[in-house]
């Protein structure tokens, strides 16, 4: 799932001052900054959400903001609006991975949960390379909307298998 995840994050975090650029939007590290705005608020309170409402919920309803994220940014056209991308996007990011991550710890025994933090975080690390060379790639070649809507195809088989592991725990 967060491999996905992490794929389609790879062109937001890594592409983002060159598709602004593209579409005349100046001031792109306010994108950063309130993307960071929306990640800090989430992850005060997403952990606890998740214990209490379960994985599967929390997780699906972050994966359904970032595609709706990531189908705004294809169409944005002001500054106004491309900040408020990346509140959403934030808000998005900042849910899903450390709810995931904090399932996978507690899917793990007791004595592994450090291998298993330690490998979710390496294939996050993974992801985020595979996904800067595939988005250069598509942008290349096919331009940025191919990429968002390549993003937005692995926000939906993220969904599908948070659907397959989790639905029936929550």
């Amino acid at each position: 799932m967060q491999l996905f995840n992490s794929i389609a994050f790879a062109a937001v975090n890594f592409f983002i001052v060159i598709y602004a650029d593209s579409k005349g939007i100046v001031g792109t590290a306010a994108f950063f900054v309130t993307m960071a705005i929306g990640m800090t608020i989430t992850r005060t309170f997403s952990g606890r959400l998740a214990d209490k409402l379960g994985e599967f919920k929390i997780g699906a309803f972050a994966l359904t903001v970032q595609a709706i994220g990531l189908i705004l940014l294809i169409g944005v056209t002001s500054n106004i609006t491309f900040y408020a991308v990346g509140f959403i996007m934030g808000l998005a990011f900042g849910t899903v991975s450390p709810v995931l991550q904090a399932a996978a710890i507690k899917l793990s025994p007791v004595n592994r949960r450090g291998a298993a933090s330690g490998t979710y975080q390496l294939g996050n690390d993974i992801a985020q390379g595979v996904g800067a060379i595939l988005w250069g790639l598509v942008i290349d070649s096919l331009g940025f909307t191919a990429a968002f809507v390549g993003c937005i195809i692995c926000t939906v088989i993220s969904f599908g298998l948070l659907t397959i592991f989790f639905s029936k725990r929550s």
